[in-house]
């Protein structure tokens, strides 16, 4: 039998060095350190049931992981450019017509309130669009995007490992570990899940700052065509945006994490319900300004392909974008990504014969349409529902006029 001395000290070291800490995320250093929290970019494998030593976190984030970092640099891309003052491109989709179009102003009395009104791009937009400053906005968009891609790219630099475009990472085992920092009542607050708390939040830092210098040099741009009230809305707006999205990716950030593709999957489907009927429903402009329903699949195609606008290309691209993030975030095959990813927009084509039936059943109208067209005096032609309308207004006033 053989027996080994052990000397109180080294039995001492040896009991510290391999103990099991009581908190959950709780450990020590390997030279034998007491049980507290672990250093920022290290952690406790709470699988491990061995012992509580706190390891570094080497291992580079896997693609769930990334989009999970591209999708917060972008959501305070998406919130600014839907509160960005407006631009032509940007009044062409949410009015329909050209104030300062006179003929324009004229044509639409005659036509229907319910057309008038849609949120939709009624005209050519060369009557009402002035090319030097679509670019002066577009450019200004382009700088702010640039500004929010040089943050997260210095943010990236600044986390270990240090000055490289790579990055260690936690890998988050469960939904608890988002929310160690909040756990002062058991000890040991500590970021768990490195760098998916720190990360957006020292992004966030590095773009209100960036973004308010960018902001201040357009208020002090000597130029008539700067609204200085709604650049000033926007200046504040972003004082209180970047914190209020560093809070939610702070509390929320563990929900956002596991359910933030379903969540961009969601918000995806509900801009395409909206936005393709906006758009695409009445995408025919006529030579007097007005427009015509559509109720072909080719015209959209058209009017995307061969008379390209602005605004329904964006549209289509957002959705896009949106769904292909999504189903990429899923980490599912790529031949199923770029299936399902034109699904939505197909869907739609295939449908939009049945939008508008009246466009396609009513038979006189059609004619008449093929008439006008023929002759080149095309106009916005009412739905017989509207005619009916007209007729019986026009027989209430035939006494009154035989009277007069």
């Amino acid at each position: 039998m053989n027996w080994t001395l052990v000397s109180p000290f080294n039995q001492l070291q040896l009991t510290n060095s391999w103990r099991k800490c009581t908190g959950t995320y709780c450990g020590h250093m390997e030279n034998g350190t007491e049980c507290g929290s672990c250093p920022w970019g290290t952690r406790v494998d709470v699988n491990d049931n061995r012992d509580s030593l706190c390891s570094m976190c080497t291992i580079t984030p896997s693609l769930h992981g990334w989009m999970y970092l591209g999708f917060t640099v972008m959501m305070p891309m998406v919130f600014f450019l839907f509160n960005f003052p407006s631009s032509p491109l940007l009044s062409s989709v949410t009015h329909s017509t050209c104030p300062n179009n006179p003929e324009s102003s004229s044509s639409n009395r005659n036509m229907p309130t319910a057309i008038v009104q849609s949120p939709i791009l009624l005209q050519d937009q060369s009557s009402c669009v002035n090319p030097a400053r679509t670019c002066k906005y577009l450019s200004w968009g382009l700088v702010y995007f640039a500004l929010h891609c040089l943050s997260a790219f210095v943010t990236i630099l600044l986390f270990p490992p240090l000055g490289s475009l790579n990055l260690y990472s936690c890998v988050p085992q469960k939904l608890e570990d988002f929310y160690a920092p909040f756990l002062i009542v058991y000890g040991c607050p500590s970021e768990v899940v490195f760098p998916y708390l720190s990360l957006p939040l020292a992004y966030f830092a590095f773009s209100i700052f960036g973004c308010v210098l960018f902001y201040l040099a357009i208020l002090l741009t000597p130029s008539d065509s700067v609204d200085l009230s709604k650049w000033l809305h926007v200046t504040q707006l972003s004082l209180y945006a970047y914190p209020v999205l560093g809070l939610v990716v702070f509390i929320f950030g563990g929900v956002l994490y596991y359910s933030y593709p379903y969540v961009i999957l969601i918000l995806a489907v509900i801009h395409s319900v909206y936005r393709f009927p906006a758009i695409f429903d009445y995408c025919a402009p006529t030579t007097n300004g007005s427009v015509l329903p559509v109720c072909h699949p080719l015209v959209v195609i058209r009017s995307l392909f061969c008379v390209p606008e602005p605004a329904l290309a964006l549209t289509l691209l957002v959705s896009l974008f949106c769904f292909g993030y999504s189903l990429v975030s899923l980490d599912i095959s790529t031949v199923w990504v770029f299936v399902f990813t034109f699904v939505p927009f197909l869907f739609y084509l295939l449908t939009l014969p049945f939008t508008h039936p009246f466009a396609t059943s009513d038979g006189e109208e059609r004619l008449q349409l093929a008439l006008m067209r023929h002759n080149g005096t095309d106009s916005f032609v009412v739905s017989g529902h509207h005619r009916k309308q007209d007729v019986s207004q026009e027989r209430a006033t035939q006494p009154d006029s035989t009277n007069g």
